[in-house]
């Protein structure tokens, strides 16, 4: 869980101000969390619970109203809510990395909201993971961020090269998609700098482009590059690739797979 804007209260009232609605907020939670609470680095607040997803999804909207319509604040605040099930990655480091990437994805919506874990095929049953998104056309990007998300998956937008090799070291994103035109390192360049790391290299990469050629798809196909799309495509289409991209990444990631 993440404060939203607080940076603006710092700014108008003061550090000293700052931390003591910080400290507000941690009293509001606590009262609405009966689970183990602590407070991260800066305005972040970790809870764990124990139940299912929808205890979870059904606790954080509890805790996002709570603080959205408190008036005990100078200003209105809000929370950004990421919620990731222990059984949606292999050890804790992922863990983190899921929920700080949820958190972003509600935060990056404006706030005041939770992302978690879509339901995908059944009520009960949740694919998890992360798809990081490099495309500058917001428009595009917003259809397909939403047939994604549908299918279980948090996606990471990311509008240049030079901030999606920021994230996808942060995040380890099961998937990354990314278009061929991207400002300061093109999806080449961001391919090959991938394959370069070995912690990288096996995450799978799909591209998407307005040009497709005999030319582009010889350089493609040099990188490994299995998937190849030329916009326009299809959001449900490559939405659904991911997914399975995605579920097989888990499962070759997973403890014990060989």
């Amino acid at each position: 869980m993440q404060l939203d804007r607080i940076e603006s209260i710092n700014e108008q009232y003061g550090r000293a101000q700052g931390d003591e609605t910080l400290a507000r907020v941690a009293q509001l939670l606590s009262g609405e969390i009966k689970e183990p609470l602590y407070r991260a680095a800066g305005p972040v607040f970790v809870a764990t619970m124990s139940g299912n997803t929808a205890y979870a999804l059904t606790l954080a909207e509890a805790v996002r109203r709570a603080v959205a319509e408190s008036n005990e604040f100078l200003e209105q605040l809000t929370l950004s809510i990421g919620i990731v099930g222990v059984d949606e990655v292999p050890n804790a480091e992922a863990l983190e990395n899921r929920g700080k990437a949820r958190m972003r994805v509600a935060g990056r919506r404006g706030g005041n909201q939770v992302s978690g874990a879509s339901p995908a095929g059944h009520e009960g049953e949740y694919s998890g993971g992360t798809v990081l998104l490099v495309d500058p056309s917001i428009r595009w990007g917003g259809v397909l961020i939403r047939e994604i998300e549908a299918t279980g998956l948090a996606v990471i937008p990311a509008t240049d090269g030079i901030e999606a090799l920021q994230l996808v070291t942060q995040f380890m994103p099961e998937v990354v998609i990314s278009e061929v035109a991207v400002p300061k390192i093109g999806g080449f360049e961001l391919r090959t700098r991938l394959r370069a790391q070995e912690e990288l290299a096996g995450i799978p990469f799909v591209l998407v482009a307005h040009r497709k050629n005999d030319d582009l798809v010889r350089e493609a196909a040099s990188l490994d590059i299995l998937h190849y799309f030329r916009k326009p495509v299809s959001a449900f289409e490559l939405a659904m690739l991911v997914r399975n991209l995605a579920r097989n990444r888990i499962r070759e990631t997973a403890p014990g797979c060989l």
